[in-house]
């Protein structure tokens, strides 16, 4: 199970890497933009100043009002699935030391048992040897007790 979660919480690790990955490269990508839009919008002022039509500047402003918001916005993306990565390779961490301390645990336990196996198995032979010895002193018991009614019977016949 905690590997399970471990293998899980790898896969999410992974997706999120590339998630991130693609979020910076689009960041730069839309930093490269905002670059190419600021030199742009110099231009239209620089056009402006010689008479260009004030919609076509309007339009480049929005544009480049656009282009800021999507790269804020894509900086806080950013930042939170960092954050959220960071959770993640935590709680693998985490579950990985859980896994270890539970698998030598688990070897432990399995060595304590192999000794208790084999401390039964030498035991049990014990025990039967003890079996053995307890019936052959019960025959003799016998023996002695069906001898002494004979010899109870001869001093009886005697007396």
């Amino acid at each position: 199970s905690l590997k399970l979660q471990c293998e899980e919480q790898s896969t999410l690790n992974s997706r999120f890497e590339q998630q991130l990955s693609d979020y910076q490269s689009n960041h730069a990508s839309k930093d490269e933009l905002i670059r190419v839009m600021n030199q742009r919008l110099s231009a239209v002022k620089f056009e402006k100043s010689q008479m260009i039509d004030p919609s076509r500047f309007a339009s480049l402003e929005t544009d480049n009002a656009r282009l800021s918001s999507d790269n804020a916005s894509l900086s806080s993306t950013c930042d939170r699935l960092k954050s959220e990565i960071r959770d993640y390779v935590s709680t693998m961490n985490r579950l990985r030391s859980e896994s270890t301390s539970l698998n030598d645990s688990v070897r432990d336990l399995t060595f304590r048992n192999e000794q208790l196996s084999k401390e039964l198995d030498h035991k049990s032979v014990e025990i039967g040897n003890l079996a053995s010895q307890v019936s052959r002193q019960n025959d003799e018991l016998s023996e002695l007790a069906d001898e002494k009614k004979k010899y109870h019977t001869l001093v009886t016949k005697l007396t």
